[in-house]
């Protein structure tokens, strides 16, 4: 079993600084690194050697990492030298296959590619992904101590603002059995608020928008699977919205209580549709914050605003800056 771990306040000056700060994170909380590769310097698809421990090896075009979640499942993430991420997820066939090198991933034989982004491992095409240099605060969450093993990675200005940076994995309850992985991603790029509705509830082409919400879907009639964006359902009384940002707060406590918020894919777009399930890692605010991209903490820094939705935090490194 993994822990429950968290990075609090980062300043990375480099999209490689950032990265790594993600890679280092989940490898505490029990993540394995399996593969790693960084031109100039070599590569391995074991995770007996790590090429891309520093800065300068993670800054060159092309490098890249492996992790293995303690469930099986794998992520990929390479980066472009700049700004730019590609990241790719194994289900359970884990990336053992392709030619792997120091510029190439390993593929799997159930591999998907986020963000809707084209290329191939030859020649990959990367999705700008974090801010510029020397100008975001990083804040990383990782549960590692109950399967599927949620995370994410969230950046904003450093003097404060909407969030430019977020991928995570969030946990998703209410799947069928058999049916779902119990999980969802979000790439997002950074343009933005990355964290606003207008993005997390769209069903169009996964390339569109600044944030893509996508998973598997087992729904359509047959049972076969598909991996596509399943957007977040608002909340909606009276013909307008009241989650987020247009409700009241509790009556009880005065507090917010935040609206459950569920993977819809309705009967509009193409098959497969249907309930995902709830997020695990996300609420919906439901006061109308006068300043909707703030960063406060709740009661014990259970959940902290950023954007359009109230992420777990539950840490003990505090409250975010």
């Amino acid at each position: 079993m993994g822990t429950l771990v968290a990075l609090a306040n980062a300043s990375p000056a480099t999209a490689a600084a950032a990265l790594l700060n993600i890679k280092t994170t989940l490898i505490s909380g029990g993540a394995v690194l399996k593969g790693s590769g960084s031109n100039g310097t070599g590569f391995d698809n074991t995770g007996s050697v790590d090429y891309v421990d520093d800065t300068t090896k993670m800054g060159v075009n092309h490098a890249w990492f492996r992790l293995r979640f303690l469930d099986g499942r794998e992520w990929i993430f390479q980066a472009n030298g700049s700004t730019g991420l590609r990241c790719k997820v194994s289900e359970s066939a884990q990336f053992s296959g392709g030619t792997p090198s120091a510029t190439q991933t390993p593929s799997a034989t159930d591999e998907v590619v986020l963000g809707g982004l084209g290329g191939s491992d030859a020649a990959p095409a990367y999705k700008t992904t974090f801010a510029a240099n020397g100008t975001y605060t990083q804040q990383i969450y990782f549960d590692g101590t109950t399967a599927p093993y949620p995370w994410y990675s969230l950046a904003y200005p450093i003097a404060g603002g909407a969030p430019t940076h977020c991928l995570f994995q969030d946990a998703v309850d209410g799947t069928e059995a058999g049916e779902d992985s119990p999980v969802n991603f979000c790439h997002a790029q950074a343009s933005g608020n990355v964290l606003k509705l207008a993005d997390l509830y769209k069903v169009d082409a996964a390339s569109t928008g600044n944030s893509v919400v996508e998973g598997w879907l087992y729904h359509d009639v047959g049972g076969s699977k598909a991996f596509v964006t399943i957007p977040m359902l608002a909340y909606v009384s009276n013909n307008r919205t009241v989650g987020p940002n247009g409700g009241v707060a509790s009556a009880r406590t005065s507090a917010d209580p935040g609206l459950p918020i569920l993977y819809y894919r309705d009967g509009s777009v193409a098959v497969p549709q249907g309930l995902k399930g709830r997020s695990r890692l996300m609420r919906w605010p439901t006061v109308p914050h006068s300043t909707p991209s703030a960063y406060q903490a709740a009661s014990a820094n259970d959940f902290q605003l950023a954007g359009d939705v109230i992420m777990t935090w539950r840490a003990a490194s505090g409250a975010w800056s």
